[in-house]
């Protein structure tokens, strides 16, 4: 997607693909519906061009949602219009747009129709087969310590989506739990080795661990600079009792000191379970 300010679109094009949503309030969302429509309808493209300048200008006051707007109602109303099957990833994710009515949608979904609009699984294969869809799952929800009836969480750190960049990692922190959290679901999935990971904002974050940093969330080991290796973010059911989730380099489990989670030696006394939101 290519942020709202900083594009370039022939005038008669825009209006051929029905501009913005006029349900989208402030700032926030018109960026995925864009590039949704460029990309899935009448053939677009979305390009990079190098040494291109876009001039946007900034507004010196801050940007403030009226009463019963916001950004997850952005999202949401885009979300509707575009993912079709795939809205549970988004609502599993983020689901204090749940807070949220979407408004009417009729004039997007209609423009969508008119233009005979590809399918969000067309875009998936055909445009970003390498866009991160849990698969394989053997299970997801709040992970929960029955020890403490405390989830997992990423302390609301939003990692960033290219190694190098700031954030890359995050410590990984036990909250309450907490059915409006955008920062506690999380899908264990046998994909890449097997996986504990969260949708962020910007990328898939997964819980890992080494010697040197213990347990934190960070880039999937998605190459040189990320903030963990493949190896660091590996993980299994343990095979006698799956309610440990065991780090496969590692052989320890996934445990708590106190308040703080860590590996330690796979034992009963280190039990999870994966709790669904709360409707």
């Amino acid at each position: 997607a290519m942020p709202g300010g900083l594009f370039a679109i022939r005038r008669a094009y825009f209006d051929k693909i029905g501009m913005y949503d006029t349900g989208l309030r402030v700032w926030g969302g018109e960026n995925i519906e864009l590039s949704m429509k460029v990309w899935r309808c009448l053939n677009g493209r979305v390009e990079l061009v190098a040494c291109s300048r876009v001039g946007h200008i900034f507004r010196d006051k801050g940007h403030t949602f009226p009463h019963g707007e916001g950004l997850h109602k952005n999202y949401k109303r885009v979300a509707r219009v575009w993912l079709d099957d795939y809205y549970k990833f988004f609502e599993n994710s983020f689901p204090r747009a749940k807070r949220f009515k979407t408004g009417d949608i009729s004039e997007p979904m209609k423009i969508r129709h008119s233009l005979e609009c590809q399918s969000m699984d067309w875009f998936v294969k055909n445009v970003f087969p390498d866009m991160y869809i849990p698969r394989d799952i053997i299970a997801e929800g709040l992970l929960v310590s029955e020890q403490t009836n405390t989830c997992l969480t990423t302390g609301g750190v939003e990692i960033a989506s290219h190694p190098g960049q700031h954030p890359s990692s995050a410590s990984a922190v036990m909250w309450k739990i907490n059915h409006e959290s955008d920062y506690n679901y999380w899908y264990f999935t046998r994909q890449d080795g097997g996986r504990v990971v969260h949708l962020g904002v910007w990328i898939e974050e997964c819980l890992g661990a080494s010697r040197e940093r213990g347990l934190l969330v960070c880039q999937c080991g998605i190459g040189p600079g990320s903030s963990c290796t493949a190896a660091d973010v590996r993980w299994e059911p343990h095979e006698v009792d799956p309610t440990q989730i065991r780090h496969v380099a590692s052989k320890q489990c996934l445990a708590l000191d106190g308040k703080v989670p860590k590996l330690a030696v796979c034992s009963s006394a280190h039990r999870w379970r994966f709790a669904p939101h709360a409707e």
